[in-house]
């Protein structure tokens, strides 16, 4: 199926190393942009969510990828609904608008994300799994040396450690996802799929939590649902 082959070649073991290393250190500091001063604010989040699936999708047409028009069409409609709930999400928290420094870090927030998706699918498929558990290593390195320069950066209660642990089980549980669907997909596609965490985290939060969604939220809901039906029947 179009969607489903590109024609980038892997390059060698240690360029996949140094690509790996890449991913962990760019999602880790993807995550200190988007988590500093605590929360998104109403212009990051959106901003956010649209560069972070973006600068996978347009690195992967330009490198190779050759989606269906039915498939980047669907890519497009889940990238607009993504934006719509991230929106939503940040307008119900109460954040406010702050200007141009909040839309910059969103957008080095975006790139960071975008970065290590790109870095993970340039390991190639030969890598296996382990370029997850060498992201996780230098995220780690990364989180380590923050801590050590800035100790108030950080503080965690000794309660919350086996959240902390369960969380990031899952969180490179979902790596190893992407790496597997690397396989069979695009970067263009899989990024884009990887990317709606918003949209399914609105979901359980009104299934689970019974929260109330803004109009915004469920419109995006509504698009990403589109946007993947057009992927699967591009693909």
């Amino acid at each position: 199926p179009g969607s489903l082959k590109s024609s980038r070649q892997p390059g060698s073991l240690s360029a996949s190393k140094a690509r790996e290393q890449t991913a962990g250190a760019t999602t880790e500091g993807a995550k200190v942009f988007i988590h500093r001063g605590c929360h998104l604010r109403e212009i990051e989040a959106p901003v956010t969510g649209a560069v972070g699936p973006m600068t996978p999708v347009a690195f992967g047409l330009l490198t190779g990828d050759r989606p269906s028009s039915l498939a980047l069409a669907g890519s497009l409609v889940a990238i607009a609904g993504i934006v719509l709930v991230s929106l939503g999400t940040a307008q119900d928290a109460g954040n406010e608008q702050k200007g141009l420094s909040d839309a910059s870090r969103a957008i080095l927030c975006g790139l960071g994300y975008g970065a290590f998706y790109i870095a993970l699918d340039s390991a190639g498929p030969a890598s296996g799994i382990w370029p997850a558990f060498a992201e996780r290593a230098m995220s780690a390195m990364v989180f380590g040396a923050l801590i050590v320069a800035k100790p108030t950066l950080v503080r965690i209660r000794l309660k919350a450690w086996a959240g902390i642990a369960v969380t990031g089980l899952f969180d490179t549980a979902g790596v190893v996802a992407f790496l597997l669907s690397l396989r069979d997909s695009m970067l263009s596609i899989a990024a884009v799929l990887a990317e709606l965490y918003p949209v399914i985290t609105a979901i359980l939060a009104r299934c689970i939590l019974r929260e109330q969604l803004t109009p915004y939220v469920r419109f995006g809901i509504l698009l990403a649902i589109l946007g993947i039906t057009a992927i699967t029947a591009g693909s």
